[in-house]
């Protein structure tokens, strides 16, 4: 009968919806997954750097960066590059081939970068920003952790008190820091 055929057929079609929607929400659950894992370690390996850079004010991670920064790359996957950035400047950066133009990035007076870093700085936690347009060409999602240690400043110094010779194409100034 028609009746039947129309009702086995309309069963047939939701049967084979919900079979689909099963399958794309086991897919976006497996990529959430992926994520989380990659954002877990991505975050793990940056606490591991930051603990170094605590223990003495960075002296050790300052003579050491390169060789310690490419071991942590290697042993967790996923991450592109690290670098160090005292007073929110990028001081390192490894690998360095590639991320040159990196290099003397003044975050903190390139208004495409201050409001998030200041937000790093502020809540002293591990933060995501992104996706944005790289310095250096591409586009990442960046992870910020600021350091503090007890060999701090109290506040951020105008760039040029501590590099004079500091001179970068993405900004030509320091900017003064709200609520510092």
């Amino acid at each position: 009968s028609v009746g039947v055929a129309t009702w086995r057929g309309v069963t047939f079609w939701r049967e084979e919806q919900l079979t689909e929607r099963n399958h794309l929400t086991q897919a976006a659950s497996d990529v959430a997954a992926k994520l989380r894992t990659q954002l877990e370690t991505s975050a793990s390996s940056v606490y591991t750097m930051a603990t170094i850079a605590e223990v003495d004010g960075g002296a050790f991670l300052d003579q050491n960066f390169e060789s310690i920064a490419s071991t942590v790359l290697t042993e967790y996957k996923g991450i592109s590059n690290f670098d160090i950035a005292p007073f929110g400047v990028v001081k390192y950066k490894v690998p360095l081939k590639g991320n040159e133009g990196a290099i003397g990035h003044a975050m903190l007076s390139d208004q495409r970068r201050i409001d998030a870093t200041l937000n790093t700085i502020r809540k002293r936690k591990f933060l995501l920003d992104g996706p944005l347009s790289l310095i250096q060409g591409g586009q990442a999602v960046i992870a910020r952790y600021p350091v503090f240690s007890p060999f701090s400043p109290a506040v951020i110094p105008d760039i040029y008190s501590w590099w004079p010779s500091w001179n970068h194409s993405c900004c030509n100034t320091s900017l003064p820091l709200p609520g510092f």
